[in-house]
């Protein structure tokens, strides 16, 4: 059977650090019938001289002169694709050699798919873990899987290849969106089409702290655009206004929040009460949370905090909370040279790197908590165990 061309798409920005792996893991695809088109979006550094250094005529180079961002970019390189199917690649992920070939296969056996993903080997700063987790039912990760994916985005955008015309009949990336924009670009192409999934990571990430999904004011307006574009169509929005409320508690612009309640009320006024509960709770603890944030990423705050509390030798800590403040105290902890051995949380749905667990499921060798929840007090903590266990709570850091 003739191999239909895959044309890949690359958008990269002042990446000229790592471009060049992205791009020869392309290249040294199993499946090379390919026209790797990359989008540079206005680099000021050597992106462009290092890409042409490879040499291989299937490279397409196209260089904007003014940034306009990755959902510009990657539309730009749909326009210009010659291949009935598209995939992507992000600048600083690397493909294992396999990918094409083995996602082409399904594609080819699975005529109904409009897209095809697979897992990937995510690098974080303490190990590696594969995503999306084995926690997930088969039935929420291929066929119709939209009720799934606004849940929460299971798909990274390099895991993808998709047949060019399901992205002509929904549209490209909206360019509208500055974060999120891949979880609103599959979520059309789920509404609308059969989803197939290989379960076997072909990609190698690594979480990049200046990416665009830093921007947490850009990740608040992409979930309210979701909640207010599917809150008729999904059958529960509790996990994705959960992402929203953990999102609004990282904004300490009082106007900001205003604005955003403006946005959010009138669409969730008249379902679940507790859920309107939560968020006034939310910006009540608005600025002291941001400020913990804030204080606790300072590392001579932390090492205070660790000097004055543990014994790095001798604790084992689980981080009380499996939140964005809680991945943040992880983060800092192990940073100073501490053990975390997991979160804790009432759902044991995995963040990044971390292994969650339920309270009653806490390992007996941990021999400390940190508790990086506002509203917990120490005591509360320590009932939820029966044995004596060390509980620190990170907002003492506020009284230094």
């Amino acid at each position: 059977m003739e191999k239909n061309l895959v044309s890949v798409v690359i958008p990269t920005y002042n990446r000229g650090d790592c471009i060049k792996y992205s791009v020869e893991s392309v290249l040294n695809q199993t499946y090379s019938n390919i026209e790797c088109i990359i989008v540079d979006d206005g680099s000021t550094d050597d992106t462009k001289k290092i890409i042409e250094s490879i040499v291989d005529n299937r490279i397409r180079y196209i260089y904007l002169s003014d940034n306009g961002g990755p959902s510009r970019a990657r539309n730009i390189g749909i326009e210009l694709a010659k291949g009935k199917f598209i995939a992507f690649n992000d600048s600083d992920d690397i493909w294992y050699a396999c990918k094409l070939e083995e996602q082409m296969y399904k594609m080819r056996n699975m005529a109904n798919f409009g897209m095809v993903y697979c897992d990937y080997l995510y690098k974080g700063a303490q190990k590696e873990i594969i995503m999306p987790p084995d926690i997930y039912d088969i039935s929420e990760l291929e066929g119709d899987i939209f009720q799934s994916l606004l849940n929460d985005n299971k798909i990274g955008t390099p895991t993808i290849i998709v047949r060019k015309e399901c992205i002509q009949d929904v549209g490209g990336f909206n360019e509208n969106l500055k974060s999120l924009e891949d979880w609103e670009f599959v979520l059309r192409i789920a509404s609308k089409y059969s989803i197939g999934y290989i379960h076997k990571p072909l990609i190698k990430a690594q979480y990049s702290t200046n990416g665009i999904n830093s921007n947490i004011r850009a990740q608040l307006d992409t979930l309210v655009y979701l909640i207010k574009k599917y809150h008729e169509q999904c059958v529960s929005l509790k996990s994705l206004k959960k992402i929203f409320f953990d999102k609004l508690s990282l904004i300490d612009d009082v106007q900001c929040v205003e604005e955003v309640k403006k946005e959010i009320v009138p669409v969730i006024e008249n379902e679940e009460f507790d859920c309107l509960m939560d968020y006034a709770v939310q910006v009540r603890k608005l600025q002291k949370v941001r400020q913990l944030l804030a204080d606790f990423s300072k590392p001579d705050s932390v090492k205070q905090f660790v000097d004055r509390y543990i014994k790095k030798d001798k604790e084992i800590i689980a981080v009380y909370g499996a939140g964005v403040a809680g991945i943040s105290t992880a983060y800092n902890l192990i940073k100073q040279g501490c053990r975390v051995e997991c979160l804790i949380d009432k759902s044991e749905k995995n963040q990044l790197e971390f292994q969650v667990v339920k309270p009653e499921n806490l390992s007996k060798d941990v021999t400390m908590i940190v508790s990086s929840i506002l509203s917990e007090d120490i005591g509360a903590i320590q009932a939820l165990y029966h044995r004596e266990i060390k509980v620190l709570n990170i907002f003492d850091i506020l009284n230094y």
